[in-house]
């Protein structure tokens, strides 16, 4: 990582690497006291493995009763090499490096004082039902939700996942937390059961349809997923759905793309997955990729 004019060398606290001859290494723990970089406008960071080829920076400051948490803004810049701004409010910040790819993924965290007011990114959710261990399977259901512009009072979430041959299950997402993480935002964890049912309904391709409701506002978003030539216990494929807006939706900045990301969660190393098909759906309105983007 480079910063004006200084250059420090991040070790990752949490790793995983799958080689390609099968065998795989998996570290998780915690940097109890991250390097300081200061306060610079922009960071230069370099990931050595040309196969993590995804960087997520995650801002989080206020840990106390109303913690925040956000993600900076992330260029490549080509060879390995990344420009990280940072977003929000100036202050003291705890920053995640999270560099991921193809048989993979690695973490290191620093402290960084932002030195200026930046915009602040959209709303952002994440759901894992499903993961590709050579078959549909499942090791839990998760929902998260964040960067609204305040904390809901009430939150419910209606899940519903279709596989290949037409055959579905919907189920209400279960142990709701508010209040209890980053401000503006809301997670969900379970029932685990329903997962495991989702499972067994059939092979991929499958579509998962979210309908969630804030304070009496239902908003609603749907992701199509395919698996992908991957070996068995590797990262499934993903699906991202973008939507124009989801209406009445509490957000922070102007900005109307709202993104559901599926995800795999693995037993100890969740990852994080590639891009597959986009839908876009507004308003009960199916859009094409080509119109999303």
């Amino acid at each position: 990582m480079r910063f004006a004019g200084t250059e420090l060398t991040l070790s990752p606290f949490t790793f995983y690497y799958s080689g390609a001859g099968g065998g795989s290494v998996c570290v998780d723990g915690f940097d109890i006291y991250p390097p300081s970089v200061g306060w610079p406008e922009v960071l230069f960071v370099y990931v050595p493995v040309p196969v993590f080829d995804e960087l997520t920076v995650r801002q989080s400051s206020g840990m106390d009763k109303s913690p925040t948490s956000i993600n900076a803004r992330t260029e490549a810049s080509g060879g390995g090499w990344w420009v990280v701004r940072p977003r929000g409010l100036p202050g003291d910040h705890r920053v995640s490096v999270f560099a991921s790819g193809h048989g993979g993924e690695m973490v290191a965290d620093l402290l960084w004082q932002t030195p200026s007011d930046q915009a602040i990114p959209e709303s952002t959710a994440q759901i894992a039902v499903i993961a590709d261990d050579g078959r549909p399977d499942s090791f839990g259901v998760e929902l998260s939700v964040g960067g609204l512009a305040t904390s809901p009072v009430q939150a419910s979430a209606i899940i519903s996942l279709t596989a290949a041959n037409g055959r579905s299950l919907s189920f209400e997402a279960t142990n709701p937390r508010i209040g209890c993480g980053p401000a503006g935002s809301v997670w969900w964890n379970g029932p685990a059961g329903k997962g495991k049912q989702s499972a067994t309904l059939g092979d991929f391709q499958s579509t998962v349809q979210v309908d969630l409701t804030l304070d009496g506002v239902t908003h609603g978003a749907s992701a199509t997923f395919r698996r992908r030539s991957a070996r068995p216990g590797q990262q499934a494929p993903a699906a991202a759905v973008r939507t124009r807006r989801y209406a009445g939706w509490p957000h922070q900045s102007q900005g109307v793309s709202r993104q559901l990301l599926v995800r795999q969660c693995q037993r100890t190393c969740p990852q994080d997955l590639g891009p597959a098909e986009l839908t876009d759906v507004t308003n009960g309105q199916s859009r094409s990729k080509d119109e999303v983007a």
